[in-house]
């Protein structure tokens, strides 16, 4: 006999969102008591269309089959990609009995570091660090040298990404033309999200 673990249901994930009032009150801050202040993220649901709703459970027969046969589980772990990635890119939301995300792609946390919004890192001897804070409302801790090598990395590739956009050219990878410092840094990006 073997147990067998379950996903747990995607109901009890919880998904949050920037809230943009609360940007808003940060670019325009006018005094207001603490009360009013909102939070900095609202609580948002995959919408039930989505495919990463279903998730990739074991089916009931799957379930028996499993259990009768006494055998050890031969398959991977199939768990909800929302499981094993701790951040969401979505296209879309809308709001009807609860603000429901569509079009979801999970992401890891370097992916979110060097392709999304703007970082801030804030080291003060006086206050606690949040750590690295993405698009002025996330927050996601990491120890102070890697804040600074991620922050580094990610104008790098900005500045790689903006020289590409401004002299775009096709690059032979086994020419004998030397390589820009723009490719060397797209390169070792794709190494870096290839090991994930």
């Amino acid at each position: 006999m073997g147990a067998i673990e379950k996903d747990p249901e995607l109901s009890a994930i919880k998904l949050w969102i920037r809230n943009e009032e609360y940007i808003d009150q940060l670019l325009n801050p006018k005094e207001t008591g603490h009360e009013n202040k909102p939070l900095p993220a609202t609580r948002a649901f995959l919408h039930p269309s989505s495919v990463l709703f279903k998730g990739n459970n074991l089916s009931a027969e799957e379930t028996r089959a499993l259990v009768e046969d006494e055998q050890p589980m031969l398959r991977q772990s199939n768990t909800n990609p929302l499981l094993r990635n701790p951040f969401i890119a979505f296209n879309s939301a809308h709001v009807t009995s609860k603000l429901y995300l569509r079009e979801v792609t999970p992401i890891s946390a370097l992916s979110l570091l060097l392709v999304g919004g703007p970082l801030s890192y804030d080291v003060n001897e006086k206050e606690h660090s949040y750590g690295i804070i993405v698009d002025n409302w996330l927050p996601i801790r990491t120890w102070c040298k890697n804040a600074v090598l991620i922050k580094e990395l990610r104008t790098l590739l900005d500045q790689a990404i903006k020289d590409k956009l401004e002299n775009p050219r096709y690059v032979v990878v086994n020419s004998n033309q030397p390589q820009t410092r723009a490719d060397q840094v797209l390169k070792l990006v794709e190494d870096i999200f290839s090991l994930e």
